[in-house]
């Protein structure tokens, strides 16, 4: 749901002669809570798993998802880090469904995926996402026989993501840096 991360990540794997298909977070399912961000449940982690059917045999899948805004009008810090943690359990379980669509495409089809998370993590909220994706990312190879390679960027600040990720998914020496 990021569209200008979708187009530089896109246009830099095109350049190195990678089809990408665009799977935006309306496309796999979830609904919306009483406070406005998306919850997951069975149907989000069956959505992402049909996408990445629909989308045929993958490669590689770069995640990049936005975070909670900055809080605003919040004078103390400790009440700024609580405001930007509003949601986050939302945010880890649909970044969950998406790793566990990949590990199962990877265990169905037998071939290896690479999976890049570019979490937003310019508040307190982000920065707390960013480990769990880190967390996940460590996982994901023991858990899937080696066939899913993870893994987690921490998006500090607005830098160019499309050579990053290109990177990541494509070069045969990024394994060692996986998790």
């Amino acid at each position: 749901d990021r569209p200008e991360t979708l187009a530089e990540v896109t246009a830099e794997l095109a350049t190195r002669g990678v089809r990408c298909t665009a799977v935006l977070r309306a496309g796999i399912g979830g609904r919306a809570g009483p406070d406005g961000d998306e919850r997951t449940d069975g149907t989000t982690v069956a959505g992402a798993a049909r996408r990445l059917a629909e989308t045929g045999p993958v490669d590689g899948v770069v995640l990049a998802f936005s975070g909670a805004p900055p809080a605003e009008g919040v004078r103390r810090g400790w009440e700024r880090v609580l405001a930007e943690h509003q949601g986050l359990v939302a945010r880890i379980a649909a970044d969950a469904a998406w790793v566990r669509a990949v590990a199962d495409a990877a265990a169905a089809s037998g071939r290896p995926i690479r999976l890049v998370s570019l979490v937003d993590a310019r508040t307190a909220g982000g920065r707390s996402r960013a480990r769990a994706a880190t967390q996940l990312a460590r996982a994901a190879r023991k858990a899937t026989d080696d066939r899913v390679t993870a893994f987690a960027v921490s998006v500090e600040a607005d830098v160019p993501l499309g050579p990053l990720a290109a990177h990541l998914l494509g070069s045969p020496e990024t394994p060692a840096l996986a998790g």
